[in-house]
């Protein structure tokens, strides 16, 4: 069943993971700090405050850096899981239903990259 995710080539792929996904992380939360037009037009759209967009962005960068460290990977990922489920939250309760695939597919790679650490396994 879960086999797979104790297989071998799983901690390269978790590493490679880690990699791609805190990278995005930092670079969706450098938006969000910089004061890109269009994330502050989200925020605003959404009815959310200055302060809340500048908190979940810092949370992006510092959860996306630690996330590429293999010994931080584990609590960051828990960290940018909730930023997702707050993002899955907002986009089903404001966007079309399309756009929840992005926070989605996220999530996903967020578990798979720290599952072998989930699993007590090195990745």
């Amino acid at each position: 069943m879960i086999a797979w995710l104790t297989s071998p080539w799983m901690g390269p792929v978790a590493l490679g993971l880690r990699m791609v996904v805190g990278l995005f992380f930092v670079w969706l939360g450098w938006k969000g700090l910089s004061g890109d037009p269009q994330t502050v037009a989200d925020y605003q759209r959404w009815g959310y405050p200055v302060g809340f967009r500048m908190l979940v962005a810092a949370g992006q960068v510092l959860g996306g850096l630690a996330f590429m460290v293999p010994q931080t990977s584990l609590w960051a990922g828990g960290m940018l899981l909730v930023i997702l489920l707050g993002a899955l939250a907002t986009h089903a309760l404001h966007d079309a239903p399309v756009t929840l695939v992005s926070p989605a597919v996220f999530a996903l790679a967020v578990l798979l990259a720290i599952a072998p650490g989930l699993l007590g396994r090195p990745g």
